[in-house]
């Protein structure tokens, strides 16, 4: 039978504990990375019962207060577990375990990232000072220096990266790790390109001129590609780079797959991943280019909707027309493009009036509803930070179920006509 302790027992060693009886634990899914031992001493431990009840016995050994930081979400077992043996726990913050780390003379796998972040900062301003819009031709040579900059970047850690070519902008894709055969095998994806910066009147700042800014909500990246994709690609970088530094290599094999056409609807990556599939093949597969479900709130994205794009072009009369001659018995096509936008929705249930638009969508189970209604989002931060108060999707769905699971038919771009200045009295043909 283990000890436990009373309620005041517990409550007295937290109150006299000192930093030489702190057990500090970084703990993520299948370890408890122990950095500070009362004997000055660092080990790791699984993350499930036998590695529990290994840090119970330590603290009840040592009477020391074991600690583990608050973020990442991965603590609630161990905590249970502790819990249940009376063991005096705290949640503290990612800096806290670091000073205990350091005051017994070890270092917490973090230190290398914060010691580096001015560099790790400039070297992501870099990346985003180039104009890699892959939409447009006239960028397809700031595309190519994007790739070259990733390829030099990714060399220059130990990582063999190249620039492969397709028929649009090249894949980057490089290989480390290759001798750890006992250990999974990690694709990283990201993309290098951004979307075009127009209209440049709304910007505050240059887009590719990158600025730090500071706001309510602390420090942010002012700048195109800052948050889709560089900004998420290089944070996956500069970890391995981090961990490198302290470790001396990477603890698994590890692929870096970035490619250059995100934006513009990756026409070269299915082929491209068709023809290399055996070297692309993993274990697991990242991809940083999703968002959180909450701010604060770390989130792991298993699904996302397809997409499936569109144009078309409404022509009226065989030439531009003036207004003051044929409005009236003239038909306008912009008249007619917004007529057929409109018989997409119907406004009564929110939902798309197409026919066949639902087919083969199927209703979220009602286990997984009920994660979502408690998996932390903020349904009136999402809609105010974009100034809505209200949802306008399908009425019948909540705000989540309309943005995670509910196909929608989107508008992205509407021309015609006159775009200049002042106005032009013309019925566009």
């Amino acid at each position: 039978m283990r000890p436990i302790r009373t309620a005041e027992q517990k409550e007295e060693s937290m109150s006299k504990v000192s930093q030489a009886r702190i057990i500090g634990i970084d703990v993520s899914r299948d370890w408890l990375d122990i950095h500070c031992l009362p004997e000055g001493k660092r080990t790791r431990l699984p993350n499930k019962a036998e590695g529990h009840e290994r840090v119970a016995q330590l603290a009840l050994e040592t009477g020391a207060l074991v600690c583990f930081e608050t973020t990442g979400g991965q603590e609630w077992r161990l905590w249970s577990a502790l819990d249940v043996c009376g063991i005096a726990t705290r949640q503290l913050p990612p800096a806290q375990i670091k000073a205990f780390a350091a005051s017994r003379g070890t270092r917490a796998k973090t230190d290398r990232i914060d010691a580096e972040l001015d560099a790790a900062t400039k070297r992501l301003m870099d990346l985003l000072r180039i104009q890699s819009i892959s939409t447009d031709p006239a960028y397809n040579a700031d595309c190519d220096k994007a790739a070259d900059w990733l390829v030099a970047d990714l060399n220059a850690i130990g990582i063999k990266a190249e620039k492969r070519a397709t028929p649009g902008h090249p894949m980057v894709v490089g290989h480390v790790g290759e001798e750890n055969t006992d250990a999974p095998h990690v694709l990283f994806y990201g993309h290098y390109d951004v979307q075009p910066v127009d209209p440049l009147n709304l910007w505050n700042t240059p887009p590719f001129e990158p600025q730090l800014e500071e706001t309510p909500n602390g420090t942010v990246i002012r700048g195109r590609g800052s948050s889709d994709d560089k900004g998420q690609l290089m944070t996956f970088v500069e970890a391995c780079r981090a961990w490198k530094a302290v470790n001396g290599s990477l603890p698994c094999r590890i692929t870096f797959f970035f490619e250059g056409e995100e934006e513009s609807g990756s026409p070269s990556l299915i082929p491209f991943m068709e023809a290399n599939a055996e070297e692309l093949k993993a274990d697991l597969a990242l991809i940083c280019d999703t968002s959180m479900v909450s701010r604060g709130v770390p989130s792991i994205s298993s699904q996302l909707r397809g997409m499936l794009k569109d144009e078309f072009t409404i022509t009226g009369p065989r030439i531009d027309l003036h207004s003051g001659h044929y409005g009236g018995p003239g038909l306008n096509p912009l008249r007619v493009l917004s007529k057929i936008v409109d018989s997409f929705y119907d406004d009564e249930s929110g939902r798309v009036a197409v026919d066949g638009f639902y087919d083969g969508v199927h209703e979220v189970p009602g286990d997984q509803l009920r994660q979502w209604q408690n998996c932390g989002f903020d349904e009136a931060e999402y809609l105010n930070s974009v100034g809505y108060s209200q949802p306008h999707g399908e009425k019948a769905y909540s705000t989540l179920e309309q943005q995670w699971a509910r196909p929608t038919l989107e508008v992205n771009g509407l021309w015609g006509g006159y775009n200049g200045a002042g106005s032009k009295t013309v019925i566009p043909s």
